[in-house]
């Protein structure tokens, strides 16, 4: 992909136009994630202290950093008198900056070490000057749509072609499918007046281990003997490993299809922090078999009603490059 074949103007004016979950979610959030921070946790909604997220800077020498990020669309202009945008901005950036984080890795409050606020518009020099006077901490870094334009070019150029729009918003409803679904409304209806965990999701999920027997070469008196070997397996040892094909049998209840389920939820999740995943499709193989359709044609149309756009969230150049698992 060339990116440069795209008109800058086009590129402000894309960006400009989303609303500001997409543009946290789609743009910046990937873009840190592809120039080496590493995921922290997520604090966005009405407790979030001023912060819409934080991620992880490696340190110099050794252990890393914590960063807030912080973002707004539209312009962040100042004159005389700050705009009700730059106010915000800086009264959001001021709590952030000053509020502890529950750090998850090392189980202790920490401050941030740094600040960033990334915009879709652009950020004039009063502004920023008014938000560092506010904010009172020199670790500050301002990204407006000339700062992200051409970092997006260099390290997320997909984000022009439209292939992570489509994909995020796929993975964002089959998301919200697996964690409701259907097969789980009569147990749902049952627990009303307890609180309700998807058996997919995080919280809710019973670890299942799957175990598998085989026969392994063993030198015994020099002879050459098959001895068998027992080896088990998680959930997330399988998603490592995606050049490997499992075949999972065992009797019915025994929690195949919750399992697979799992599987897709994770992947939904983990693209939807801007990691590189295989993309989930959920077929039953009984619909494949009854189909006549090629089944590469039913993976794509299995997408379809997820997208806005009514296509197919990927393509088949995805399918056969072994980008998807279904």
């Amino acid at each position: 992909m060339d990116p440069t074949t795209i008109p800058f103007l086009k590129k402000r004016k894309f960006v400009a136009e989303m609303a500001e979950d997409d543009f946290r979610d789609r743009l910046v959030r990937p873009l840190f994630l592809r120039k080496g921070f590493i995921h922290g946790a997520e604090l966005c909604g009405p407790t979030e202290a001023g912060k819409d997220c934080f991620f992880r800077m490696p340190a110099q020498f050794g252990g890393d950093y914590i960063a807030v990020v912080q973002t707004k669309t539209g312009n962040l202009n100042m004159g005389r008198e700050p705009s009700k945008n730059v106010e915000q901005a800086a009264t959001q950036l001021k709590t952030a900056m000053a509020a502890n984080v529950q750090d998850i890795k090392t189980k202790r409050k920490r401050r941030p070490n740094f600040g960033f606020l990334c915009a879709s518009g652009v950020i004039n020099e009063q502004a920023k000057t008014h938000i560092l006077d506010t904010v009172l901490n020199p670790n500050l870094t301002f990204l407006d749509i000339d700062d992200l334009i051409p970092e997006i070019d260099d390290q997320f150029p997909e984000f022009w072609y439209g292939i992570s729009p489509d994909k995020l918003p796929y993975l964002r409803k089959l998301q919200e499918q697996l964690l409701s679904g259907s097969e789980f409304a009569s147990l749902t209806t049952l627990i009303k007046s307890a609180d309700y965990n998807s058996p997919v999701s995080e919280t809710g999920f019973v670890p299942l281990r799957l175990a598998r027997t085989f026969l392994k070469p063993k030198k015994v008196r020099g002879n050459i003997t098959q001895e068998p070997e027992f080896e088990e397996t998680n959930v997330e040892e399988l998603i490592k490993r995606p050049t490997r094909r499992y075949m999972i049998v065992g009797e019915a209840g025994s929690g195949k299809t919750t399992l697979l389920h799992r599987i897709a939820e994770i992947l939904c999740r983990d693209g939807l922090q801007g990691h590189e995943v295989l993309i989930p499709v959920v077929l039953k193989a009984v619909n494949i078999a009854a189909s006549g359709r090629p089944l590469a044609e039913q993976i794509l149309a299995a997408t379809e009603s997820f997208t806005v756009s009514g296509a197919a969230a990927f393509s088949a150049s995805d399918i056969a490059t072994a980008r998807c698992v279904y």
